[in-house]
């Protein structure tokens, strides 16, 4: 029999009229081996993700006509492929995104979608508070407590706390601590172990299991992460180039505006010099696109990208420029890794595209293990060669 989740690793927030109790776990920065499917095992009552759908973005109300479709799209991404929601805990417009979504889409209540907000240990700290909890350890960095309360989404339906990055990041506020823990969750988890005794043998099933797409493949093997993008800013871009980094999937939601235009733009900028085509191109906030008709490349395409970094984005600060230029550097290397989904010219939808994206994570795995065990044959192979040769 299952036990009731401990009381002591629950928030209570403050919801409209009334407090939700929302659980959390905390662990490991690095998301060590089975540290996340034990926490599931002994303290939620939710199967193990079979991959990660991370949003992030929508800094503002995007202004696009196809909302809806878009929504539809995202829940039955998570429902055929047994995904997790993953937000950086304090993106309130993300997240009431989604909720909404659900809302709108999940008609059968026995269908669960989780949506798990990352926060980090110190956040934790400075909102035991809310719960009556003592503190265990004070710091003299704390981040301000309204702040933190003020930002915290109350609609989630869990938290997982990541302990202090071992790397040396700036301490701010609690919006600028979760987005590094959200970096760091998504840059650690796709290669964590969920092999546990109990799901050694098979998947374990819930009343909260979604549909499973993927049960021919083994998901204790890898855990496939794909990034959303839907508008964005600064922040939003860091996060992309953090998941490129770790050579993770990103579908950008074209035409949302923001940093999700701009990466598109990039991206098309990108596979034209690839394939020797001169074309620049720029798109404005709301997806529209110009033909400049003059030849460029990455290298020396600085003017055409302030053009386009005043076209997407309202804020025009030097932090903003350099994230945008190193952004766009990201694209030529990493292009196979971005997916463009048109709100526009819609010729594939949503939910497909992120399907892919798991579909290919799993191939690039298992062709890398093919690889190594056919380098191990022939090593080893090699070995025995020059042994013979050596006792001839």
């Amino acid at each position: 029999m299952r036990s009731v989740p401990n009381p002591d690793w629950c928030l209570y927030l403050p919801r409209k009229s009334k407090f939700r109790t929302v659980f959390y776990t905390e662990i490991p920065d690095t998301v060590d081996h089975i540290d996340l499917g034990e926490v599931l095992e002994e303290q939620w009552d939710i199967s193990p993700p079979e991959a990660i759908i991370a949003i992030t973005g929508i800094s503002h109300q995007f202004n696009i006509k196809d909302k809806r479709n878009l929504k539809k799209d995202l829940i039955e991404a998570v429902k055929s492929t047994g995904s997790w929601i993953v937000t950086c805990g304090t993106e309130s417009g993300v997240v009431q995104f989604i909720e909404d979504a659900v809302d709108d889409h999940v008609a059968l209540k026995k269908i669960y979608i989780p949506i798990v907000g990352i926060l980090s240990k110190r956040v934790l700290d400075e909102i035991k508070p809310l719960k009556g909890a003592f503190k265990v350890k004070e710091t003299n960095d704390k981040i301000p407590t309204k702040s933190t309360k003020e930002t915290l989404d109350p609609n989630h339906t869990q938290f997982v706390v990541l302990g202090d990055p071992s790397i040396n990041l700036p301490r701010d506020c609690a919006s600028s601590e979760c987005r590094n823990a959200f970096q760091s969750f998504l840059s650690n988890i796709k290669d964590a172990d969920f092999k546990t005794q109990r799901y050694n043998d098979e998947p374990k099933s819930t009343i909260h299991d979604t549909e499973r797409k993927y049960a021919n493949y083994k998901p204790n093997e890898i855990l496939p992460v794909v990034l959303v993008l839907i508008e964005g800013g600064i922040d939003a871009m860091k996060t992309v180039r953090s998941v490129l980094a770790n050579n993770n999937h990103v579908v950008v939601i074209d035409g949302s505006g923001g940093a999700a235009s701009f990466l598109s733009t990039c991206y098309q900028r990108a596979t034209r010099c690839k394939h020797g085509k001169g074309e620049s191109i720029s798109r404005c906030k709301h997806g529209k696109r110009k033909s400049k008709g003059e030849t460029s490349t990455l290298s020396n395409a600085d003017e055409n990208i302030q053009v386009l970094i005043d076209e997407c984005f309202e804020n025009d600060s030097e932090e903003l420029k350099e994230e945008a230029k190193e952004l766009e550097k990201c694209c030529l290397p990493k292009h196979k890794l971005i997916h463009i989904y048109s709100l526009k010219n819609a010729t594939t939808k949503a939910d497909e595209l992120i399907q892919n994206a798991i579909f290919n994570t799993y191939t690039e795995y298992y062709d890398k293990e093919v690889a190594n065990q056919r380098g191990s044959i022939y090593e080893e192979d090699l070995k025995i060669n020059i042994e013979k040769k050596n006792w001839n």
